[in-house]
């Protein structure tokens, strides 16, 4: 959950160079959040969007399916998106 706007960290201050560390769309996507998805984990990605700034292809990019991304404009939603990502992993099971 983020509001999408990686603007700063220890390193650069540039959101495009944040950025492209998570996610590199000049690179087939190489990054973080596909290193993460490669290991079998699946990526739920909610954008907090209160300031009408716009969508976080960031986000959109990192989440694991459009089934798994959303962008809210009200804290008022995030209770349904949390409810849904809820019931999607109580359709998950352990196996061996």
């Amino acid at each position: 959950m983020s509001d999408g706007l990686n603007t700063a960290d220890r390193w650069y201050g540039n959101q495009n160079q944040v950025d492209k560390r998570m996610y590199d769309s000049s690179n087939a996507g190489a990054g973080t959040c596909a290193n993460i998805k490669a290991t079998g984990v699946q990526i739920y990605a909610i954008h907090v969007n209160t300031s009408g700034d716009p969508m976080s292809t960031l986000l959109q990019n990192c989440a694991s399916g459009t089934d798994k991304f959303w962008m809210i404009t009200s804290a008022n939603d995030l209770g349904t998106v949390f409810n849904t990502i809820g019931t999607n992993l109580t359709k998950l099971r352990v196996a061996k």
